[in-house]
């Protein structure tokens, strides 16, 4: 039977005739067929081995009608829904076959995957099946082999290490030393010989915002002055800018047939969005619409009331359909309207049953990462569209209105890339892209209820910078070695097309970390992610939460500040109860401390005591088994944050309170609130940055305590002190460019750069002149001082070669030059 559920997704399923309702989903064999539109051949060909790359299995390749063509077989496990459920059902995997080929610049997959009940011979006739693809033009046949041989001898993609540098500078308050941006906060301090931590609140108190909250959903204002927090347990609203919450009630749907997974997003009209679960029964409230969906409200006065707008997904009760919206992620376009009105965004994970289901509400089964917009204000919505091959879709959207979707497929970290609501959210050529290899988080995380499992703890998310629509950052956490997690930000430069640079965010610290998430300020990116560096034989639980900073320059992009948000008070995870029965046992017979009690007696049939119980000690009653759950999830699976301007809204789920919260608060998981200063939080400190040693004209001495620290050089003091500079006459204009020379500067060791009075990057051009380093620039008309060359900053970054500790001597000069530098390229 030929389906097409999603508007770019074709899906063929086995079914006996007539049997189609009797079934209830639980067809034998599904087929899906997407493709993909290329730049070239030669890119179409490379995804072939990023596809290969996403799944170990068994590898095929050969020419299909002269074009490049591979199957993989391998089994897929079946995933199984976040969204609780009393009965999820055991695990299982699926037998599965992907043929993808490159047919000129088309990317034609088809997946296949079987019932683990079914019959093994229907993945050979799937294969078959998909041998017999209807291609029109018949390739070139070398090329294609051609193609084939480089395939075939390519190394595998190694997964994400992205290894911080070493931390040389300990007993700062957890502050590491490192290369940090340059801010107006940097100039200032500079100019007036300062080096000093004036500001005792970079990072606000830590506020209570749900008590009994997790899975963590936030959104802020531009203005950074209001900002929702939701959670499985409500949601609470600020309009001080994160100073006060208050709890506005739970998930704001037309009635109480709603459930969690709470998403929030802010727009270019000032309205706060709330996505959840919804299950609509047909009444008024509800449109008269009957299934699952995703729900969508909107607020119109900053977060404290949400009204029921429409539902942007709806999964009938009709059983040749049955599908189910699990983990709807929502963004909306903060500065783009579409003929005056909000455009939003919505993806989430669409499954599909693996077995007999009686409803759209069923546990586990096949899943297509999947896409809608509005461009009305949620009113209406677009058909859906599948996202790509893979799970866990993460969506963000750019300052130019373009649509990103992080999402993971095996052990690859992938980006899809649209086009606005407005513009007809059409994919995009070259897209997807692989932006990473990367090896999960592995399980178990002793106290979690639910690990890799209805959740992915590596949690990828996606970014795009607030300064530069091309630069996209994305973030993950990637296993490196037994008991250490590294949170690992990727940038890309060119609209997500590709990601050639990468940093860890988390200090060089051996630790366990999980469920990430980034946004972008002041053209850097954060990332938060909870933190298990400080654990103990004796407590092996103990969780903080910690935020990460990735600062782009003109080349790379380093690893900047790191906070711990919780001020050294850890969580001891397992110590906080288990509401929920965990998925594995191991979740909580990994913890240290013993018994546990999180099982629930019960008989095998069903019915018993319902009593707590030591998945080690078992029941006391006859027949009684220590049994297994859904998990709640306590902790929730992903947790979000947001970044307005210079704020930094942080939240995280722990039933200890951190350093700093006022008064009493409730017993159990709570959501805590911390908005963060980027302009005052993450900026120098005594022992990463500094100024020069001027010992005479023409002459300075740069020295570093710790590698990649910076130094600031004001030149209008270089010309009091350093040169005789040119300048220029009172009240007249300065010639058209300076030149600067550094002789002895190996770029290894010192990198210099040019920037304004408020931190930003200068335009200057630079040449090698022997062994002298040349940097020619022409002030702009509002950095013109008279008898002075400009109001600028060099700034020294101590480079891979260079010594800490040493001191290099730099013998230096300045000529103004009255037309463009004479060389090649100009």
């Amino acid at each position: 039977m030929l389906k097409q559920p999603m508007r770019n997704l074709l899906e063929i399923v086995s079914v006996p005739a007539g049997r189609q309702e009797e079934m209830k989903g639980a067809f034998p064999a599904r087929m899906q067929v997407t493709t993909e539109t290329r730049r070239s051949f030669e890119e179409a060909v490379s995804r072939l081995g990023e596809i290969d790359d996403e799944w170990p299995g068994k590898s095929r390749w050969r020419l299909l009608r002269g074009w490049p063509t591979l199957e993989k077989r391998y089994t897929l496990p079946i995933a199984r829904r976040g969204e609780p459920l009393g009965n999820i059902g055991p695990e299982r995997s699926s037998p599965s076959l992907t043929v993808a080929v490159a047919y000129g610049t088309t990317l034609v997959r088809v997946e296949t995957h079987l019932l683990p009940e079914a019959d093994p011979k229907l993945l050979e006739l799937a294969a078959r099946a998909a041998g017999e693809i209807a291609l029109e033009k018949e390739g070139d046949p070398g090329a294609g082999k051609r193609a084939l041989e480089r395939l075939q001898t390519r190394q595998p993609a190694a997964p994400e290490r992205s290894e911080p540098g070493d931390d040389e500078s300990p007993g700062h308050g957890g502050f590491p030393a490192g290369p940090l941006p340059f801010d107006r906060f940097h100039y200032h301090l500079m100019r007036n010989l300062h080096l000093l931590w004036d500001d005792p609140n970079p990072v606000d108190d830590p506020v209570l915002a749900v008590a009994g909250g997790a899975e963590i959903s936030v959104a802020v204002s531009d203005d950074a002055q209001d900002i929702v927090v939701a959670t499985n347990g409500g949601f609470s609203n600020s309009n001080d800018g994160g100073q006060t919450f208050n709890f506005r009630g739970g998930t704001p749907g037309p009635n109480a047939n709603v459930d969690g997974d709470p998403s929030v997003a802010w727009a270019q009209s000032g309205t706060f969005y709330y996505g959840f679960i919804g299950f609509p029964n047909g009444t008024a409230a509800w449109g008269g619409q009957n299934g699952c969906s995703t729900g969508i409200s909107a607020s119109s006065d900053g977060g404290q009331t949400f009204n029921f707008v429409a539902n942007a997904v709806l999964c009938s009760n009709a059983a040749a359909s049955f599908c189910f919206p699990d983990q709807e992620h929502i963004a909306a376009d903060r500065e783009n309207a579409a003929a005056g009105n909000d455009q939003i965004y919505s993806v989430w994970r669409n499954f599909v049953p693996g077995g007999a289901a009686a409803s759209c509400n069923f546990g586990s089964g096949f899943v297509t990462p999947s896409i809608v917009c509005s461009q009305d204000g949620g009113a209406n919505w677009t058909a859906p569209a599948a996202v790509g091959t893979g799970d866990f879709p993460r969506i963000t959207v750019g300052g130019d209105g373009f649509v990103y979707v992080a999402y993971r497929s095996g052990g690859s970290i992938l980006l899809n890339k649209f086009s606005s609501c407005r513009a007809g959210l059409a994919q995009q050529a070259g897209f997807p892209v692989t932006v990473a290899s990367f090896t999960s988080v592995p399980c178990p995380m002793p106290g979690l209820d639910r690990c890799n499992d209805g959740n992915i703890l590596s949690s990828p998310t996606v970014a795009v910078s607030d300064r530069n629509d091309d630069r996209v950052f994305v973030a993950f956490a990637t296993n490196t070695v037994a008991g250490n997690e590294n949170v690992v930000v990727r940038e890309s430069r060119d609209g997500g097309a590709s990601f050639p640079r990468s940093t860890s965010v988390n200090r060089n610290v051996a630790g366990r970390r999980f469920m990430p998430w980034v946004c972008a300020a002041n053209g850097r990116a954060y990332a938060s992610f909870y933190d298990r560096r400080n654990v103990t034989a004796a407590n092996n639980d103990l969780t903080g939460f910690y935020l990460g900073e990735a600062i782009p320059d003109s080349s790379s992009i380093s690893r900047g500040t790191e906070l711990d948000l919780t001020g050294a008070v850890d969580d001891p995870q397992c110590a906080s109860g288990w509401p929920c029965r965990p998925r594995s046992s191991q979740d909580a017979e990994s913890c240290s401390v013993q018994p546990q009690m999180a099982g629930r007696c019960g008989l095998p049939g069903g019915g018993g005591s319902n009593a707590p119980c030591d998945y080690s000690t078992g029941c006391a009653a006859p027949g009684e088994v220590c049994r297994t759950g859904g998990g709640c999830p306590r902790y929730g699976d992903y947790n979000y944050v947001a970044c307005a301007g210079d704020r930094i809204v942080t939240a995280w789920a722990s039933a200890t309170p951190p350093a700093g919260i006022a008064g009493a608060v409730p017993a159990g998981v709570n959501t805590y609130v911390r908005v963060v200063d980027a302009g005052d939080a993450f900026r120098c400190l005594p022992w990463n940055c500094g100024g020069p040693i001027l010992p005479g004209p023409d002459r300075l001495v740069l020295e570093c305590a710790v590698r990649g620290c910076r130094i600031f050089d004001p030149i209008p003091k270089n010309c009091l002190v350093k040169w005789n500079c040119p300048g220029c006459p009172p009240g007249a204009l300065c010639p058209p460019f300076y030149e600067m020379r550094f002789h002895g500067l190996d770029p290894e060791v010192w990198q210099v750069e040019l920037v304004d009075a408020e931190g930003e990057p200068v335009r200057f051009d630079s040449r090698w002149d022997g062994e002298t380093r040349v940097l020619t620039f022409r002030p702009d008309r509002k950095r013109f001082i008279d008898g002075q060359i400009g109001d600028y900053v060099l700034v020294f970054t101590l480079g891979p070669k260079g010594i800490p500790g040493k001191a290099y001597e730099i013998r230096t000069d300045v000529k103004r030059l009255d037309k463009a530098p004479d060389w090649p390229g100009n």
